[in-house]
């Protein structure tokens, strides 16, 4: 089979063997694994072999079986293949997995959001010393992630899966390599309340409409925080975006 056509078929059947509902699944894990395909080529065209190709596929169902086998209600949100190193006789593929558990209520911005910007300081103001280890950067990343879920459900029973997934880096940087979110100058962090973190995911959310490919949909984005060292400044940034065609499959697969 063509590196090309082993590629897609690989990654669709994936997802389409874990197709599930997708909704309310604000927090994301991500993986990787590599695997390896016997190749070989055929009037200048590399080609893989079938049951190596086979083999391949088994390991990532496994693989992704434990992801969801680590934790209640979690989900395969995409996975998505990509070669990483073509030739003969073997070809390297890595797999990127998005999963996460499924949680129920309204994940949306509500009038509690005060968070520290940055450092994993938690909440601020008058709920000071609650939610430490997270930081806002964590808590828009939840919204957005949670919004766009709930807006591809499968209509009449069915069950939701990705196709031709793509995934954009560090996109809607400025000349100074920064992202137009929230930044703090010399090393400071702000107490953001909700009117402000409200703010931010409507930008953030605009980003990510304004580079999606035209015929896909949203599926995933790591918004996180991080520090520019050279001039000592903390700023919020879309790490990764995933984007893909949407289908739904039966409900039993």
């Amino acid at each position: 089979m063509p590196v090309g056509t082993a590629l897609w078929t690989i990654e669709a059947s994936s997802n389409y063997d874990f197709a599930s509902e997708k909704d309310s699944v604000p927090d994301l894990e991500y993986d990787s694994l590599i695997v390896e395909i016997d190749s070989y080529y055929d009037d200048g065209e590399l080609m893989l072999e079938g049951e190596s190709i086979m083999e391949a596929y088994d390991d990532i169902i496994d693989f992704i079986n434990q992801e969801l086998n680590a934790a209640p209600n979690t989900v395969l949100i995409a996975a998505d293949l990509n070669v990483i190193n073509a030739g003969a006789p073997l070809v390297s593929f890595e797999l990127s997995t998005i999963t996460g558990p499924i949680v129920t209520g309204n994940m949306g911005i509500n009038s509690t959001d005060y968070w520290w910007a940055v450092v994993e300081a938690g909440k601020c103001d008058q709920f000071q010393g609650e939610e430490e280890g997270k930081d806002a950067a964590d808590r828009i990343s939840q919204v957005l992630n949670w919004n766009y879920g709930m807006a591809y459900a499968c209509v009449n029973g069915g069950v939701l899966f990705y196709t031709s997934i793509n995934i954009e880096e560090n996109i809607f940087m400025d000349d100074f390599g920064w992202y137009l979110f929230w930044y703090g100058l010399n090393g400071s962090t702000e107490c953001l309340e909700p009117s402000e973190m409200s703010y931010w995911v409507g930008e953030a959310e605009g980003v990510i409409e304004s580079n999606r490919p035209s015929g896909k949909v949203f599926i995933d984005v790591e918004f996180i925080d991080d520090l520019d060292m050279n001039f000592d400044t903390f700023f919020h940034k879309i790490k990764n975006v995933s984007y893909g065609i949407i289908n739904c499959a039966p409900p039993n697969g």
